[in-house]
C-alpha cells in the first residue's frame, strides 16, 4: 500500500498538547458511558415488562461476548494508538483532531477501523447482557450512528481537512470492509 500522508495538502498545523488530547478522550467517553448505562436500563426493563426470552444459553453468552470484544478491542485501541502516535493528535475529530493524515497500519486496510469496532462492541455487551431489547434496538441504533458518523461527517471533515491527499487515499482504501487478498501491512 501506498502511504498517501506524502502528497500535498493543507499546511500543517500545531499538534495538540497531551493535556488536550486527555480531556478529548475523557468527555466523549463519559458522554458515551451516560448513553450506556440508559439503554442498558430501558433494555432490561423491557426484557423484564415483555418477558422476552434470552437469545443465548446462559453459559455462552459471556464466552460470544468475549470474543467479540477481544477481537476489536485491539483493532480499536491499535487504531487510536496510531492517530495519537501517527497523527499527532486524538481520534476524537471535535477537539484536538490529528494534524497528519494516517494511512498506514490498520488504516492502510480500512478507513474507519474505530467506527466499525463501535457495532460490535455494543453487540458484544448485549450478548453479555444475554437481552433481546438491546439487541434489537440498541445495536441497530449504534451501527446507523457510527456507520453515518464515518461516511458523512467524517469522511467530509476529512477532505476538507486533508484535501487531495484524503480523496486518493479514499479511493483507494474502503471504509469497514477489507480488499482481498490483503496486501502486506505497513508497520505501525
Amino acid at each position: 500500500m501506498n502511504n498517501y500522508s506524502n502528497l500535498p495538502s493543507k499546511p500543517p498545523k500545531s499538534a495538540p498538547t497531551k493535556f488536550e488530547i486527555f480531556l478529548s478522550l475523557l468527555w466523549p467517553a463519559l458522554l458515551l458511558s451516560v448513553f450506556l448505562v440508559i439503554f442498558i436500563s430501558i433494555s432490561l426493563r423491557l426484557d423484564q415488562l415483555l418477558n422476552l426470552p434470552k437469545p443465548f444459553p446462559e453459559a455462552l453468552n459471556e464466552f460470544f461476548a468475549l470474543i467479540i470484544w477481544l477481537i476489536f478491542s485491539p483493532i480499536y485501541l491499535g487504531a487510536a494508538y496510531q492517530l495519537i502516535t501517527q497523527g499527532k493528535g486524538s481520534p476524537n475529530p471535535v477537539q484536538a483532531s490529528p494534524t497528519q493524515l494516517v494511512t498506514g497500519g490498520i488504516y492502510g486496510i480500512i478507513r474507519h477501523p474505530m467506527n466499525l469496532s463501535y457495532p460490535f462492541f455494543a453487540l458484544a455487551i448485549g450478548i453479555y447482557l444475554n437481552s433481546l431489547s438491546f439487541l434489537i434496538l440498541t445495536v441497530p441504533i449504534v451501527t446507523y450512528l457510527s456507520f453515518y458518523h464515518a461516511l458523512v461527517i467524517q469522511d467530509k471533515h476529512l477532505a476538507k481537512e486533508y484535501g487531495q491527499a484524503y480523496l486518493e487515499y479514499k479511493q483507494k482504501v474502503p471504509a469497514f470492509i477489507p480488499k482481498f487478498p490483503l496486501k502486506k501491512i505497513k508497520h505501525i
